[in-house]
């Protein structure tokens, strides 16, 4: 029996290229403490990784809900995951270990952020478990403890695929929620695993990506869980676990309907060449964005004055209108250094293709 064909779903690059920029611009605000009434919407920077770890979910249940049959050869995956995820990452923390050097010099061991530089750190960080040590978890390079989340997550996917396969979505999604929310509440939010149950909404937009039967409730589903998670985050002191449940919902079934509706608009927006085509290498903007900013950064903070260091509105633009659009060229080196040779064909292919009409 002939496998199906690979979807071309470009507008999942689209949301990839959204919600790294979103990161990109947010960690600029956040760098500067400029966050005016009119851009609170900028702050929802965690909501946004969910997002990230709900996409992750989709696409690597995608092929097994297409096939119908939840079959996967783990040894397979595991090689593939760890020939995609990691050698830009560990580059990733050669950049910021770089970076630590030149701040060191003259100076105490420290990373970026001056956080103390240590060994501990160094190794947290390469056997990817920082995000259980709360003094570390942003260490180093911000962004790589969602990584480390994530991988840890990749461990358990033939296990979630097993028990979907044999016991179905609803008796998965709550396993998966009981578990996710178990250990994170168990361990006083450690290790942010609710993130798990996040994956696995992910996966069921898969699934339901390919149900006839479920076709014409995605539309109002994805309509219903926008409206609600826009709602509850106006609530004072909301809760961001159920925040992120519900953006995790909203991705899944947006994602599930726009892959049953490739006619609609939404898969031309998000789909739009330059859009998907920072998609891809989106990955690599995420993991060293953070750099230009923080160098940045701590420049204004050490200059002691000037238009950029007494106003946080003109750190702001320059964070924004210049940092920004170097942080994105610089990215896009790195994944062309770092990212891309690991790349499978296929991919190099999407790439190409979406880069040839920017």
């Amino acid at each position: 029996m002939s496998r199906p064909s690979r979807l071309q779903l470009d507008f999942i690059d689209g949301l990839r290229a959204i919600a790294a920029l979103y990161i990109l611009f947010h960690h600029a605000l956040q760098s500067t403490g400029y966050f005016p009434p009119a851009l609170h919407f900028m702050g929802r920077g965690h909501d946004v990784v969910a997002i990230f770890i709900t996409i992750s979910g989709f696409c690597l249940a995608l092929p097994l809900a297409q096939r119908g049959n939840w079959n996967l050869e783990a040894t397979r995956f595991y090689r593939k995951r760890m020939r995609r995820i990691l050698p830009p990452y560990f580059a990733a923390i050669g950049v910021a270990l770089l970076v630590a050097a030149f701040y060191s010099y003259k100076s105490h061991p420290q990373d970026y952020l001056g956080n103390p530089l240590s060994w501990s750190m160094i190794v947290s960080h390469l056997l990817l478990v920082q995000n259980w040590i709360p003094s570390q978890l942003t260490t180093l390079d911000g962004p790589l403890w969602t990584i480390a989340v994530e991988c840890q997550i990749y461990v358990l996917f033939p296990l979630l695929v097993l028990l979907w396969r044999y016991g179905g979505r609803w008796l998965t999604l709550a396993v998966g929620f009981v578990v996710a929310h178990g250990v994170f509440y168990a361990t006083h939010y450690g290790g942010n695993s609710n993130f798990l149950f996040l994956f696995v909404v992910g996966m069921l937009g898969a699934e339901l990506a390919f149900s006839h039967q479920l076709r014409r409730w995605l539309g109002p589903a994805t309509l219903l869980t926008v409206v609600a998670y826009l709602l509850f985050i106006q609530r004072p002191g909301s809760s961001f676990v159920i925040a992120d449940i519900l953006v995790a919902l909203s991705a899944a079934f947006l994602m599930a309907y726009l892959t049953q509706h490739r006619d609609h608009w939404g898969n031309k927006v998000l789909g739009a060449k330059p859009l998907a085509w920072i998609g891809t290498f989106s990955y690599s903007l995420y993991l060293v964005h953070s750099f230009p900013e923080v160098i940045v950064e701590r420049w204004i903070l050490a200059s002691k004055g000037g238009i950029f260091a007494d106003s946080n509105r003109n750190a702001a633009i320059l964070m924004i209108f210049v940092v920004s659009p170097l942080a994105i060229a610089a990215s896009y080196g790195f994944h062309l250094v770092f990212e891309r040779p690991f790349l499978t064909q296929k991919r190099k292919e999407t790439e190409q293709r979406l880069a040839a009409r920017v």
